[in-house]
């Protein structure tokens, strides 16, 4: 935790000289890494129900296409499968 305080407040200057655009734009890039985590989280997460057994094919696809339609809207389709 104490590492994270210290990279914010080394950071902090530097975001002070940002224009608001620029602010706006590492927000933006900043939530959809974040939504791509979570989308690769939850593509591992039913591939491995799949694995198991626990979903069918067709549950599985439509699924994991959801997934791929999520993350295209993004903004640079990066599958990790």
């Amino acid at each position: 935790m104490r590492d994270v305080v210290e990279h914010q407040d080394l950071a902090a200057p530097s975001r002070c000289r940002r224009t608001p655009a620029e602010r706006a734009d590492t927000s933006t890039r900043t939530f959809s890494e974040l939504r791509r985590n979570i989308i690769a989280v939850q593509r591992s997460a039913i591939a491995d129900e799949g694995d198991a057994g626990h979903l069918g094919d067709e549950v599985l696809r439509r699924v994991l296409r959801e997934l791929d339609l999520r993350e295209a809207a993004l903004g640079g389709f990066r599958r990790n499968r």
